[in-house]
Order: structure tokens, then sequence, then C-alpha cells
């Protein structure tokens, strides 16, 4: 490959120079340029913990942008609330040359205040830069203050997208004695330079010529690839509140105090309670009927304004006003599930990660907050903030995850039932009736259980011209013609979904001289083939089930000019089987899709790539019809 020459001057800001020699002097290696659309020329983080409130964090971050493929990577953003802000900022932007094109000031920054949240004291400074003789290079140096409270740090995490490599990058840590630190590295076994430094009460760490990862399908998230180090302290103070991060219990612990007051009921809210479940004749009656209120009478918002990212909403204000967030809600459901005699937990987890680290406690590891009713024989997971989900049901954004249970001195982490796989299917049926000019009537039933449900639930209240959109998309027919849609639910435990419709299309079977070609499977043409490149990471399969019968009759002047040909494939994380086959004056075709949960190393899987390519060319594949003589 030809080398790429980036040449920089020196270049200086009042608050922390970068000497030229650090940024970039002479040639990028091929290695940092090969598979990537942008290159980390420096990533450099600083923090300062004066006290238990107050902090300062420094960065500086050089990068080359390659190409077009992803002009954001030379983009800015910083999010700050109450507690943060940015002091400080300057951006220079360097062109192919090192010839300085712009400087990026403060004032040239955007700020928006919009949050998806009904109360939030957040808001964004950004700079999208657009520039479009490549390469260039942009520099942001810029200062962020903490007051009133720090209960995490930032992550020393260089790479932040897959086709980004690192030249160098370096992070160092300073806080008090009585805040203590805590530290845990990730994948720090690659192929690049790193480096560690621990003193009292703080470290540095740096890395260099880390490559550029590439996106590979059925693989774990770029988070769990990259390089990178969390730290969290040991004890924390956030707005008056004090807490210790020593485990996941004193975490618990600390949630617990947050709650304390908050868990009174009005006075009519607790008559209503008792009406709702004096009569029920099981306990788990009693939940069902308190989850059915909450589902009728409240709505989700979210609110994250200062501690009231982590402190729940008083019960009672939850009842007067209607809604909440996750916090607030499931709050409210405890305090009412407890006026009912019915024990139960609030509970802390995360959608994101399913697992907690066990050494390591950290506010960045949950996200969520959900409740629980624990019966004399079963534990009734209860999701809040959407209670039209069918009681008792664990989806998939939560099941098999590891929560902490809050209860003040007893906080503890426990892990949710897992969504068994023997449950979880779609299926399509559908007879296709072709007329001689090609015109195409198609009945079709689809039905979805457990994820598949929760995935396409939204449809139960999406406006008609939408699901029309969604059925030709499926269908991958643009002319498509819905008629005759209903949607049914059916709720409880094991949750399932059925929607039947009519769709009419002149594009389903191709018309050319004598002949029609005609899909075997039109609702699985959009599934595409293994590029052809080396594997590196393992394959990450979840369970997947689909069934799919579709019933073709022949048009009126056709006859079969040739099929596809059936096929079978048994591996330890995918079995495909088709069966097509023509029976009187109908082709019947039969095609089972099945992906194993399972992570599977290259070595035990050299053939999946080859099978599943073979398996789409199935669901691909065309039948011909020919027009008979006259």
């Amino acid at each position: 490959m030809k080398k790429l020459f980036l040449l920089f001057p020196v270049l200086a800001v009042a608050f922390g120079a970068v000497a030229q020699s650090e940024i970039i002097l002479g040639e990028l290696a091929d290695s940092l340029v090969s598979n990537a659309s942008s290159v980390v020329r420096l990533d450099r983080t600083s923090v300062e913990v004066y006290d238990m409130t107050s902090a300062d964090i420094r960065y500086t971050r050089a990068v080359t942008v390659l190409n077009r493929e992803n002009p954001a990577a030379g983009w800015f953003s910083c999010t700050c609330d109450n507690t943060c802000k940015l002091t400080k900022f300057k951006g220079t932007v360097f062109d192919r040359n090192g010839k300085k094109i712009r400087d990026i000031k403060k004032s040239d920054l955007s700020k928006t205040e919009y949050s998806p949240y009904l109360a939030s004291d957040s808001y964004t400074y950004f700079y999208e830069l657009h520039y479009a003789d490549f390469p260039y290079t942009v520099m942001y140096e810029w200062e962020e203050k903490y007051t009133d409270g720090i209960v995490g740090f930032p992550e020393f995490a260089p790479v932040l997208e897959y086709k980004q490599s690192v030249e160098k990058a370096d992070y160092s840590i300073k806080v008090p004695n009585e805040m203590g630190l805590r530290f845990k590295k990730f994948n720090f076994d690659g192929d690049f330079v790193r480096e560690e430094k621990n003193w009292q009460n703080g470290m540095s760490v740096s890395l260099s010529g880390c490559k550029a990862f590439v996106k590979e399908p059925f693989s774990t998230s770029l988070t769990e690839k990259v390089p990178h180090v969390s730290f969290a302290p040991k004890s924390f103070v956030f707005e008056k509140t004090n807490g210790s991060l020593n485990s996941w219990a004193d975490m618990g612990n600390w949630n617990a105090t947050l709650r304390d007051g908050r868990t009174e009921l009005p006075e009519e809210t607790r008559l209503l309670v008792h009406q709702l479940t004096d009569t029920c004749q099981s306990m788990k009656g009693k939940v069902k009927a308190l989850y059915d209120y909450l589902a009728a009478t409240t709505r989700y918002v979210n609110i994250s304004l200062g501690i009231g990212g982590f402190q729940p909403m008083p019960a009672a204000k939850v009842a007067s006003l209607n809604f909440g967030d996750c916090k607030g809600l499931s709050n409210y459901m405890c305090a009412m599930l407890k006026e009912a005699g019915v024990p139960c937990h609030y509970a802390t987890i995360s959608t994101i990660y399913k697992r907690l680290y066990p050494d390591f406690p950290s506010f960045r590891q949950l996200n969520h907050v959900v409740a629980c009713a624990v019966l004399p024989n079963d534990t009734i997971w209860l999701e809040c903030t959407n209670p039209q989900l069918p009681f008792g049901y664990i989806h998939s954004g939560i099941a098999g995850h590891d929560a902490v249970l809050v209860q003040a001195g007893e906080s503890r982490v426990v892990r949710l039932p897992e969504l068994p796989d023997s449950l979880e299917f779609s299926a399509i049926d559908c007879s296709v009736e072709i007329t001689p000019d090609g015109l195409s009537h198609l009945n079709v039933s689809e039905r979805y259980t457990m994820k598949d449900y929760e995935i396409r639930r939204y449809l139960l209240t999406e406006r008609p011209d939408k699901i029309n959109t969604r059925i030709r998309d499926f269908a991958t027919v643009s002319d498509g013609v819905v008629s005759n849609f209903s949607i049914e639910e059916s709720k409880g435990e094991k949750p399932s979904l059925c929607l039947t419709y009519m769709l009419e299309s002149r594009k389903l079977a191709r018309k050319s001289g004598t002949r029609l070609f005609v899909p075997v499977n039109t609702f699985r043409k959009g599934i595409t083939k293994f590029a052809a490149q080396k594997r590196v990471s393992p394959y990450v399969i979840d369970h997947e089930l689909k069934a799919d019968s579709i019933v073709i009759r022949i048009p009126e002047g056709y006859v079969v000019e040739s099929l596809p040909k059936s096929m079978k494939i048994e591996s330890p994380c995918l079995d495909f089987d088709s069966k097509i086959e023509k029976k009187g004056d109908c082709i019947n075709v039969c095609q089972r899709v099945l992906f194993k949960a399972g992570t599977y190393t290259v070595e035990q899987m050299p053939d999946f790539e080859t099978d599943y390519n073979k398996m789409v060319a199935a669901l691909n594949a065309t039948i011909v019809l020919k027009k008979t003589a006259n």
C-alpha cells in the first residue's frame, strides 16, 4: 500500500499545549490505514479529582478522516448538565498537507437541550465538520468541570467505531484518598503496545498501534472487542448523599436510601388498592389486578433531572400525575403491592448488558428499574414502563439479565429467568394464485411468539398506511395492494401475535416472453450472503426459528420448467430444510431455518459461512414456469 504522509505544524493552546511530536510527524503505518476509514492520531484524557464533589477533566482528540465513508468520525459532541460544565474548547482543522484550514471556537459549537425526557437538565454541544477533500485531520481540545458530586469517571476507550485505528492514546487519573479508585481492563491482550502505571490513588494507561476493527455478521458488539478500561470510585458523594461502590449490595443500599419517604400513598389510592385486591382469590390475582390498574391509569415519561436520574418520584406524586419514569412507576407499583400485602422488591437492571461484573460495581452497567412481586412459590417480574405487555411475561430486554434487588441493608444481585428458546418462533403460511398474465393473489398468515412478538407488537396501534408499507416491504413487492388485514394478540406468559391479510401484486411473478419467474419464498428475499473476508471473531448466534409453508398454484396454460432442488443442512449452530415439490397443479414449498444459540469459534464452525450462503441461495431461489403451446 502506498505510504500516506500527513504533516502537522505545532499546535499550542492556552490550556494544555500538545507537542508536535505527539501528534503527527511523518507517515501513517500501513497497519493503521488497512481497513480503516479514520485514524485516531492522539486520544488523551486527564482526570484530576480535587475532593468528593469536584473535578476537572481535560481531553485532546485528533482524528484523521481518510475517506468519505464516515466523516462523522471527525465530529465533536459533549453532553453536560447541572453538575458538569464545558469550560474550555478549541478545535483546529488541517488539510492533507498539514496546512491549517480553520480554527473552531466554542462560539462555533451548536447547543441543543432537546431530550427524550420530560424533565432533564442535560444539554449537548456539538460540531459537525463538513470538508470534502480527504484525507483531513481535526483536533479538539476541551475541559469539563464537575461540581456537586461524582459517581463515575470517563472510560479510556479511544476506539469509538468500526474501521477506526489508533496511533496513540493515553489516560491518567488522580483521586483523593477518601474517594479511592477502582478499575477494570477489557480486551487488553490484542496486537498493540500498551503500558500501565499505578500510584497511590491514581494510575495511567496508554496504548498505541491499535488496528481497525471490521464489522462482522453474527458477532459481539464493538464494545466487547475493543480495548478499554473502566474506572469508578470506591466511595462517592452525589447531591449531598453518600454512597459506596465496593459491592453491588452497597450500591443497592444507597439506592434504598433514595426511596426513603417516597413509598407513601394518598388515602384515596390506598382505599382503591383494597377495592381492587381484597376480593382476589390469590396473591397472584392481586398482583395482576394492580398491574392492570397501572396499565390503565399511568404512562411512561422519563425524568433525568439532577438526583432524579437515580431517585424515584414519590409514589403519591405518581398517583396524582398519572405518569412517571421507570423508577417512579416501579416505586409506585411496589407501594401499591405493599399496601395489598404482597411482598415485593424494587430492582435496578440493564437492558443492554446481561451480566454485571461481580468485582466491579458501577453505575454505567445499569440503566433501568423494574419491580418484582415475591409469592410463596413464584416471583413475578413486572415491567412497569410498558404494562401493555402481558402480565407475567419477562421481555427480551431483561430476560436472563442480572439485577440488583434494592432493600435497605439487604440488597443483592439476582438473575431473571431466560426466555425459553423452545417457545420462540415465527411462521408464515401463504397461498399464491397467479393468473396467466402474471397477476399474483396472496393469502397470508404470519405468526410470531415471544421476542418476535415483542418486535412486531407496534403493529397493534400502527396507522393503516404504515402497516401497508410494512407488508409491501416484507413481501418485497413495491406495488402490493393490501386488503382484509387483521391482527390478533394472544396475551399471557407465552404471548403471540397473528397477522392475516390478502396481497395483490404484478411484480411478484416476473413475466418474460413465455415464462413466469416466481420466487420460492418472497418473504425471505431480503437475507444477504456473507461477504468474502477472513473471519476474525467468533460467531455469536441467537436462537431463531422460522417455519414457512407456501403453496403456489400453477396458472392455467403453464407448466413447470424448473424447480430448485430440495436441500438439507445440519450443523452445530444451523439447521436448514427446504422441500420444494409439485403436487397436482400446485407447488408446495416448506422451508425451516433454525439458528442454535451459542458462541462458536471459527475452528468449530469452518463451514458455517458456506452453509449460510447455501441457505440464502435456497431462500432466494426462483421457480420457472413456461407457457404451453396453444
